[in-house]
């Protein structure tokens, strides 16, 4: 199985601690991520 598919199939609780400067960055990877798997 690979990780996207565990991924996919766990929905893991994902909590960001980040700074003003990379939140819409990291929040747009995470939906990116996500949508891939």
């Amino acid at each position: 199985m690979t990780s996207l598919k565990l991924l996919k199939e766990k929905a893991p609780l994902v909590i960001c601690i980040t700074n003003d400067v990379v939140k819409n960055f990291t929040a747009n990877g995470l939906v990116a991520l996500w949508s891939f798997a």
